[in-house]
């Protein structure tokens, strides 16, 4: 946490010079490069908070989804949503919300379509992500919830996939009773994440 901050002063200084350059190939370049690394230090910096997300506030988690659905960064993507059953229960807001956010992102960066089912009972609120990308090894499962670990070190390596996605998503439902599985999807054929949450 405290190297993220202590880099956080040069990339904001190394934003503004940039601006200084004439060359508009090589500026926007350095432009997408220094917004990759403020992404990267974001996630370091949210994986290594102490404080306790657990606050007061709940949301429905069926109204919560379809609200993440029509964000803006979200709205233009081939997302389905199916409900297989609603009941009047609700979760603990920021955390939901958070790692539904942390895993569609997760999912748009090998997919471009999604499937989300949810199904919520008095006891227990269900979610299943399938997506249409190329999936996770079975052997890498249970390696890719570890903190910084990326499958093919070699791919992707300009994106700002900093291996802290499912960690961080992991620990936040883990603070609520809540788990995580993931799974191939017999729905899209790529990857299937399962959250199940005690209501």
């Amino acid at each position: 946490a405290g190297v993220g901050h202590d880099l956080k002063t040069p990339l904001t200084r190394m934003r503004l010079q940039v601006e200084t350059i004439n060359n508009e190939k090589n500026k926007e370049s350095l432009i997408d490069e220094i917004k990759h690394m403020n992404l990267m230090l974001n996630e370091y910096l949210d994986f290594s908070k102490e404080e306790n997300f657990k606050d007061n506030i709940k949301v429905n988690p069926i109204e919560s989804i379809i609200k993440i659905k029509n964000d803006i960064h979200f709205k233009d993507k081939d997302i389905d949503i199916e409900i297989i059953n609603d009941s009047i229960i609700e979760v603990n807001a920021n955390i939901f919300n958070r790692s539904m956010v942390n895993l569609l992102n997760n999912s748009l960066e090998y997919a471009d379509k999604i499937k989300v089912v949810i199904e919520t009972t008095p006891k227990i609120t269900k979610v299943e992500i399938h997506d249409n990308g190329d999936g996770i090894p079975k052997s890498e499962m249970a390696n890719v919830f570890k903190p910084f670990y990326r499958i093919d070190k070699s791919r992707n390596q300009n994106s700002t996939n900093s291996g802290l996605g499912l960690s961080t998503t992991k620990n936040l439902l883990n603070s609520i009773n809540g788990t995580i599985e993931l799974a191939d999807s017999k729905i899209l054929g790529g990857l299937e994440v399962k959250i199940k949450i005690p209501n």
